[in-house]
């Protein structure tokens, strides 16, 4: 929901909170696969600029060289070209009469360096290569999916992301450079792909109370009233206004056998807070040897030793509804929003080797962009919009974020689009018919805390027991 919805009403009787809420050809690129490229603005229709190929490598490790050497063609024969590069990592040389990158990076340029554009041009046009990123990883660190060395004739990309992920290796289903998954999560993300279709499809979920000294609150009392559990538990590393302890109750119900949505309302980097400055340069986020850069990298240090500490797979949702306008990551320019999610997820995943987090990859409903912001598959493993409340008209949303091909969940619900709605105002089985009959897709619906809680309106014990609900008690013991 959006910050004109003033409904996340703090429990403590903290002040009434604003809510915290692909990859686009424009620019962003970490998904490197691409291999030929699309003309310049200034190309000719007709053929007559030149063309440039290749497929860079994506990752190198620290004290070992990388070189990279682009096709290039021009339009006539004995036409000079010239060669150029936009945002060329620091520890890296580029050849202008050649268009080669390459250098030895050292440890301590460990990182992800994103948005790398290599042009040629000539006096009837140009041409560039797609956008793409290169991980420096830790000395003797394999690169395990790309080559460090590559010329434009060479296939040395990562693999594309498959559907599922092989629980036998434990490998992501992502292909991101490096980006290894623990066998556990990988197993979770198997059962998650193989839901839909089947009759019992769709996993209950519920919100923590992210702001009573009780988070527990609401799932108790569901359990009182209908002797069930949800399958999956709410639970966050960071809200405004919140001091719940994410990875204790993380622990607590994957103990229980549970499934975890972990979401993250990351704080602002040039102020530290969870807000909607946007009196920073967005770039300098993810843009290596910046101050924000420096500060965002802490952040993501602690994020990601409070990943660790939880003891299995958690759904992770980094960047809460981030097509609204209504946090400071949210609706930013789409090629720079990409990079800083594919940044947050190398940084995670790669730098600081984070393997028990499912990435998803949450839009709000009815705010349009549903997909402009899609990083690539091999940075998301499920994808999920916010709706308050579900209904036919989400098909809007729905179909786009369908067709790409990831398990799908609903990842805040609630039967009332309002600040605060009465108890027992609503039907939440209603809710849940309602994505039955619309979403066949969808795998999950997580309901929000507060009023819009199962146990706090009407409808409870039938969304419970619907049969194509799965609960706490119906997951596979080896989740």
């Amino acid at each position: 929901m959006n910050s004109g919805n003033t409904w996340r009403v703090l429990g403590l009787g903290l002040a009434v909170l604003g809510l915290s809420a692909g990859l686009a050809a424009c620019g962003g690129g970490g998904d490197a696969g691409a291999g030929s490229a699309s003309p310049a603005s200034g190309a000719s229709a007709q053929g007559a600029s030149p063309s440039v190929s290749g497929t860079p490598a994506t990752t190198v490790a620290a004290n070992n060289r990388y070189s990279f050497n682009p096709t290039a063609s021009a339009p006539a024969s004995g036409t000079p070209l010239a060669f150029s590069v936009q945002n060329k990592p620091a520890w890296a040389a580029f050849a202008a009469d050649s268009g080669q990158l390459s250098g030895t990076p050292s440890s301590s340029d460990t990182g992800v360096y994103p948005n790398i554009v290599i042009s040629a041009s000539s006096s009837a046009g140009s041409a560039a290569l797609p956008a793409f990123s290169i991980q420096v990883l830790a000395a003797n660190t394999p690169a395990t999916s790309s080559s460090s060395s590559s010329s434009g004739g060479a296939s040395s990309s990562s693999s594309s992301s498959s559907s599922g992920a092989s629980s036998s290796s434990g490998s992501s289903s992502s292909g991101a450079p490096g980006a290894s998954l623990s066998a556990q999560t990988a197993t979770l993300l198997n059962y998650l792909t193989g839901l839909a279709g089947q009759n019992q499809h769709i996993l209950s979920g519920q919100h923590s109370s992210y702001w009573d000294s009780n988070p527990m609150d609401y799932t108790s009392t569901l359990k009182s009233q209908t002797g069930t559990q949800p399958a999956i538990l709410g639970t966050t590393l960071g809200m405004a206004g919140s001091q719940q302890n994410g990875v204790a109750l993380s622990n607590q119900w994957l103990a229980a056998g549970g499934i975890v949505e972990l979401s993250l309302w990351p704080n602002d980097p040039s102020t530290g807070a969870d807000d909607n400055n946007r009196n920073f340069t967005f770039s300098d986020v993810y843009t290596p040897g910046t101050a924000l850069n420096s500060a965002w990298n802490s952040y993501l240090d602690t994020i990601a030793s409070q990943l660790k500490a939880i003891n299995g797979p958690v759904l992770f949702r980094p960047f809460v509804e981030l097509n609204g306008n209504w946090s400071w990551w949210g609706a930013q320019p789409t090629a720079q929003f990409i990079a800083l999610y594919q940044y947050t997820y190398d940084y995670l995943m790669h730098t600081k080797g984070v393997n028990n987090a499912l990435w998803i990859y949450n839009v709000n409903a009815g705010v349009g962009n549903y997909t402009a912001y899609y990083p690539g598959s091999s940075y998301v493993d499920i994808v999920s919009w916010d709706s308050y409340p579900p209904s036919s008209s989400d098909a809007a949303w729905y179909n786009p974020l369908a067709a790409l091909g990831k398990p799908m969940i609903l990842a805040e619900s609630g039967v009332i689009s309002a600040s605060q709605p009465p108890a027992y105002a609503g039907n939440n089985n209603t809710l849940l018919q309602t994505v039955k009959t619309n979403f066949p897709k969808v795998v999950g619906v997580v309901i929000w805390c507060q009023n819009w809680a199962l146990s706090q309106q009407q409808g409870d014990e039938a969304f419970m027991s619907d049969p194509a609900v799965i609960t706490l008690a119906d997951l596979p013991a080896n989740l």
